[in-house]
């Protein structure tokens, strides 16, 4: 592929949206992010048994322990800690859900772009089709139905029927 190439442009084009969010972040942001993706390491959980193990083992056998069983300091550090990375998760997933919904209206900007210009050429086929006295019809029963403007109301509103009475069903 060559840079020229659509294909080539389009992933670079991707790569440029996806470098811009990153740069769009905050500090904080940026915090959660990497909070979140070490909390989602194979290594987490293990550290934790170790950690856990170890504290146990200590309190247990020491001649003197610092939190003795039933370990409620213990207990109040994971507590903290789980309060805490649920809340560094909930905010990652909250900005993720943002970005998420930017590319999904991005999508949509696009696919209405694409309808209008698929519209234009059917339009101009069947132009060109009229002027060489070619009948299209044939070929395609429904050019009219196709070469008509989409209605972005109609196909919402027709989505959100169908949707409830599959939902009553």
């Amino acid at each position: 592929m060559t840079r020229d190439d659509p294909a080539t442009r389009n992933v670079a084009a991707v790569a440029q949206l996806e470098q811009s969010e990153r740069l769009r972040r905050t500090a904080v942001e940026r915090v959660i992010d990497r909070l979140g993706i070490w909390a989602g390491h194979p290594s987490f959980p293990l550290l934790h048994v170790a950690w856990f193990a170890v504290w146990i083992a200590f309190n247990l056998w020491s001649p003197r322990p610092f939190d003795p069983y039933p370990f409620t300091f213990l207990t109040l550090v994971v507590s903290l800690e789980a309060i805490l990375l649920t809340s560094f998760v909930l905010a990652a997933q909250d900005r993720m859900t943002r970005e998420a919904d930017r590319r999904a209206k991005l999508d949509l900007q696009i696919d209405m772009l694409a309808e209008q210009e698929l519209t234009a050429i059917l339009r101009g086929i069947g132009a060109i089709a009229a002027h060489s006295a070619v009948d299209l019809t044939q070929a395609v029963p429904n050019l009219a139905e196709l070469t008509s403007d989409t209605r972005i109301d109609r196909l919402a509103r027709h989505l959100a029927e169908a949707e409830a009475d599959t939902a009553s069903d």
